[in-house]
């Protein structure tokens, strides 16, 4: 939105709440009102062709740049390097002598997700000797709460001593099973992904947080020079991610 300011342009938004149809309702709706460019999250997992609402504008050359998930074809496209953050997320953990590590991940068709799913799972490979317990299809917090409650219920031997927490909802859930159990000073624990009442609760909750603005931005120029200086080429980025210490992720195995 500031770079289209930035610019002298106004911009309309819609959610489509991960809903396909709804998806294609809102392309349909903008360029409808001959909008100048899109700027689009994909729903669903990656296609190796759009969809009919997509393929028309394509046709017509409207400048369209993709955020946050791969749409699967040739394009504009800026991302956080879901996997690198991932793979950084898992090697914390193992860097505090941790040999069992869970994962908690939600809808696997997602491209962002199934990128920190292999990030975790090719880190775990590669360290050898370890062992790891990958649990998906979580969405809401109290799946996640639920899902560490039972984990840790676990006899002690076959019990994880961290999690990686692949999105908000379940570093949520992780945090309020950990403090309900009493083992929020003895399992680790790392999300992806920001929350703002990380620093509120005993330890802080370590993070390896995307930098939303800074995919917008480049996402915002990447479609004005598009409209502005012509360019035809499919250019994707990816957003490097750093990992926040904050204390969870710092509890050691030892």
């Amino acid at each position: 939105e500031s770079v289209a300011a930035q610019h002298g342009c106004l911009m309309l938004s819609g959610s489509a709440h991960e809903l396909p149809a709804r998806h294609e309702e809102l392309i349909k709706a903008f360029t409808g009102r001959r909008v100048d460019g899109l700027a689009i999250v994909p729903v669903g997992d990656s296609q190796p062709q759009p969809s009919a609402a997509l393929a028309h504008e394509i046709q017509r050359d409207t400048p369209i740049v993709f955020l946050d998930r791969d749409p699967g074809f040739d394009s504009d496209m800026v991302m956080s390097d879901h996997r690198g953050g991932a793979e950084l997320a898992t090697q914390h953990l193992l860097n505090y002598h941790h040999r069992h590590i869970a994962f908690l991940g939600s809808r696997q068709h997602v491209h962002s997700v199934a990128e920190r799913k292999a990030g975790f799972e090719s880190t775990m490979r590669r360290a050898g000797e370890t062992e790891s317990t990958v649990v998906t299809g979580l969405q809401m917090t109290d799946e996640a709460f639920k899902a560490v409650r039972d984990l840790l219920s676990r006899p002690r031997a076959e019990r994880p001593t961290a999690i990686f927490a692949a999105e908000n909802n379940m570093t949520l859930g992780a945090v309020q099973a950990l403090h309900e159990l009493g083992l929020q000073h003895q399992v680790a624990l790392v999300g992806f992904d920001h929350i703002d009442a990380v620093d509120l609760v005993d330890p802080g909750v370590t993070t390896v947080p995307q930098d939303a603005e800074e995919v917008g931005r480049r996402a915002g120029e990447l479609l004005f020079s598009r409209l502005l200086d012509g360019r035809t080429d499919p250019t994707r980025e990816i957003v490097p991610m750093t990992i926040v210490a904050r204390g969870s992720g710092e509890i050691s195995a030892r």
